[in-house]
């Protein structure tokens, strides 16, 4: 919760080296903590749930006109057509499994079709809110749909190593709110990082996304 709280001030109060600053001594306090208390686990779930807050909220709180609410939608159509993609594609051709020891449920052609499907709903997204050229969302959506996927596994190896089957309860036959997020966590991170490293710390969401 401290946590949380001082990476929500950090992104109210600061941008850019500040905002990073903040972001790794908030890291490295909350690790110490957790050292001390005994709570190892702690800190990996901090790792994995941060980014999100961070990220997503730097990505949309920053940049010119639209380009913060246009970043989002195209994160959001990337990882949803990929997670609805790699569900219908897998469960129609099934085949050998992507990762049996984490995720016995998915397939390799489930990973392939959700990146087929991440390509085109990311370009069609971009190219609705008039951006161009449309190549530059297909070169986005490839890797932010890996790295989502990756980002689902990982949730489901956390679970395993808890011993949980749900990360929670609060929506029934979900598996909790972490599932419904988790390829998110990670590719909403990726894009904050590819954004930044390609334009600028003050307003990553206007190096791709900005719409005048």
């Amino acid at each position: 919760v401290a946590t949380i709280i001082v990476l929500t001030l950090a992104l109210w109060l600061s941008s850019g080296f500040v905002l990073l600053g903040i972001v790794v001594i908030a890291t490295l306090a909350f690790s110490l903590a957790a050292t001390q208390l005994g709570q190892p686990r702690a800190i990996k779930g901090m790792l994995y749930a941060a980014p999100l807050l961070v990220a997503a909220g730097h990505l949309r709180g920053e940049g010119d006109h639209m380009a913060g609410f246009v970043a989002v939608c195209f994160l959001c159509a990337v990882v949803f057509a990929t997670d609805i993609g790699a569900y219908f594609v897998g469960r129609w051709l099934g085949g050998p499994k992507l990762s049996p020891t984490i995720s016995p449920n998915k397939t390799i052609s489930g990973a392939v079709g959700g990146l087929i499907a991440a390509m085109i709903f990311g370009t069609l997204t971009y190219v609705l809110f008039g951006l161009t050229p449309f190549w530059v969302a297909t070169a986005l959506a490839i890797p932010l749909s890996i790295v989502s996927q990756f980002g689902d596994l990982y949730e489901s190896s956390m679970k395993r190593t808890a011993g949980v089957k749900d990360s929670g309860k609060i929506i029934p036959g979900h598996g909790g709110v972490m599932d419904r997020v988790d390829g998110l966590l990670f590719a909403a991170f990726a894009l904050w990082l590819v954004s930044i490293a390609a334009g600028q710390w003050d307003a990553p969401a206007n190096t791709f996304f900005a719409t005048r």
